[in-house]
């Protein structure tokens, strides 16, 4: 089976859960005998963040495009606004895209796929735009709470024409059908990793990690709130640390670095930027913070989990909360500096309790084996395409 999986945004370099999961489902669809094709639009010539197998083959329209198009010095132009800022080069991105659909077109006559897999909105939109005839399947890749009300009138025509809507929580279907007119929605959550090394197995430490994975970024992941949280209780506990991981430039980074340097704790809340091998890191570790105000399915805090880390994670985020049982795997906290603090030394106290939400953590994560989700995914592809061979 041809599989076209249509991102039209920034694959290259990018680190977060969406692209981790379009890498991943991309290789395991590959593995089981498709042919995988990637379709991104990348703003800088450069590899995926992920791996992805040799035979999958990826194709970026924006390159595509500006070599077809572009002299050297529309390439030097890029660049120049790209310095002159943000709103600068966004204005520059948006009169250059409007050749992605043309561009797409051609490409799509060219491959025929059997079936789309579409990575976001945006993409469902301009799929609809470019009026493809295979069947397409729009994956939420995010609370719809969230997306939903941002959507174009063309991205919510080009979701409610999809053969399929994937959303990543069951929650997420009812939320779905106060927007979006469409009846066939599937559930399918993300592939979590079950890892053998668990945190709880290594307890015999002299200093103790608070660990945070994710973008960083201060409307959703609020990262300040974990800093904020600690520091009220760093210096009764001098044994713990703090890691964050997932960057360590841009402006919230240096707000929430000129605050640790107000509490000298310069040596024990540290911004460790980007690595291929989180999993080290998730083994060496104690508890998990995790204070994001919504999500689609956290992969990050899934793979804390199935580590067999104790998590805290915030009572107004609907995703966390679904995989998270307060006592029972984790602890879930009021959104605020004071309420982390005090759960966090609930659990900074009592290493027994730490191991046993723990152990309940890497039970729960079970049922997101990547075998078995990827079984899914591949039950639901061959029916779309079945189901669009009889029309």
């Amino acid at each position: 089976m041809n599989i076209m999986m249509a991102y039209f945004a920034n694959l290259a370099g990018i680190s977060g859960g969406l692209e981790r999961t379009l890498c991943q489902l991309s290789n395991a669809l590959n593995a089981r005998g498709h042919n995988v094709l990637v379709v991104v639009y990348n703003d800088i010539d450069a590899p995926s963040f992920y791996p992805l197998n040799s035979s999958v083959r990826v194709i970026d329209l924006n390159i595509r495009h500006l070599s077809n198009k572009f002299r050297m010095k529309d390439k030097i132009k890029r660049e120049w606004y790209r310095l002159w800022g943000k709103e600068s080069f966004a204005r520059w991105k948006g009169r250059q895209r409007a050749g992605l659909i043309p561009e797409f077109r051609d490409l799509y006559e060219e491959e025929r796929p059997d079936v789309i897999l579409s990575f976001n909105h945006q993409t469902s939109g301009e799929l609809y735009e470019a009026d493809v005839h295979s069947p397409v399947i729009s994956l939420f890749r995010n609370d719809p709470e969230q997306l939903c009300p941002q959507m174009t009138r063309t991205e919510k025509l080009g979701i409610e024409r999809s053969a399929r809507i994937q959303v990543l929580l069951p929650y997420f279907e009812k939320s779905i059908k106060r927007y979006i007119e469409n009846p066939h929605i599937v559930y399918i959550p993300n592939a979590i990793p079950q890892f053998t090394c668990k945190a709880y197995d290594d307890q015999d430490k002299k200093t103790y990690t608070i660990l945070n994975v994710g973008r960083i970024n201060p409307k959703q992941k609020r990262q300040h709130l974990l800093v904020e949280g600690f520091a009220k209780i760093a210096s009764k506990y001098p044994e713990w640390n703090l890691k964050i991981w997932g960057g360590n430039k841009g402006r919230y980074v240096e707000k929430m670095k000129r605050f640790i340097h107000s509490k000298s704790l310069d040596n024990r809340i540290l911004f460790m930027g980007r690595t291929h091998q989180i999993e080290d890191e998730y083994y060496k570790a104690d508890i998990f913070g995790f204070p994001s105000a919504y999500e689609g399915f956290p992969n990050a805090l899934g793979e804390a989990m199935s580590s067999g880390l104790p998590s805290v994670v915030c009572s107004d985020c609907t995703s966390t909360c679904e995989l998270i049982s307060n006592e029972y795997n984790g602890l879930i906290a009021d959104p605020s500096s004071e309420d982390i603090a005090r759960k966090l030394e609930y659990l900074m106290q009592d290493k027994q309790k730490r191991v046993e939400l723990g152990k309940a953590a890497v039970l729960t994560m079970e049922q997101y084996s990547p075998n078995r989700i990827w079984n899914q995914w591949d039950d639901v592809i061959k029916q779309v395409v079945q189901e669009y061979k009889r029309e």
